[in-house]
């Protein structure tokens, strides 16, 4: 056992020949060396993850009150860099859906298509509005918009004559 200890001793010992050794401070280096790898893992498994754009942690469902409007959306987005939005309209009943962005939304975001094309769009200062014909089964609706803006960005979707959806996103530089 004495042996083993000695030879344990022995190459955790600084030595200067045949080549000058600092054995502390290379157990400190390897020690930094390990977290710097954990560290790497843990990004690494954030952006698969989504952290950093599209993934789990990024898509969001936010439904409002009445449950008539679902909104599905990326949390996660980066300034330039094209992003998906949809938006489910159910129970329309034969009325048009009438979907309004705020303001806010519509400063941060650019809208590059609409997937079915609106009947009639409309922009105010209080925000953009679509209108969209009603075809008696759940309207689903997509968008395809650009952040335009970076950091934390908040904005609201709302189907005429509802309160309106808060939706927060982080947008990337």
């Amino acid at each position: 056992m004495s042996a083993d200890k000695d030879c344990h001793e022995q190459l955790w010992t600084s030595r200067t020949h045949p080549v000058r050794e600092d054995m502390p401070l290379q157990q400190r280096t390897w020690r930094v060396e390990r977290y710097g790898w954990a560290l790497l893992m843990l990004l690494a498994a954030a952006a698969l993850l989504g952290l950093f754009a599209e993934g789990p942690l990024s898509s969001a469902t936010a439904l409002s009150e009445t449950g008539r409007l679902e909104i599905q959306y990326d949390r996660f987005a980066r300034n330039g860099a094209p992003m998906r939005l949809a938006a489910t309209v159910h129970g329309g009943n034969g009325e048009d859906a009438v979907l309004r962005f705020s303001a806010p939304l519509t400063d941060t975001f650019s809208i590059e298509t609409i997937r079915p094309a609106p009947a009639e769009e409309r922009g105010g200062p209080q925000g953009d509005t679509y209108v969209f014909r009603a075809e008696g089964r759940p309207l689903v609706l997509r968008f395809v918009m650009r952040p335009e803006k970076s950091w934390l960005r908040r904005g609201a979707i709302s189907l005429e004559g509802e309160p309106p959806i808060p939706l927060t996103f982080f947008i990337y530089p």
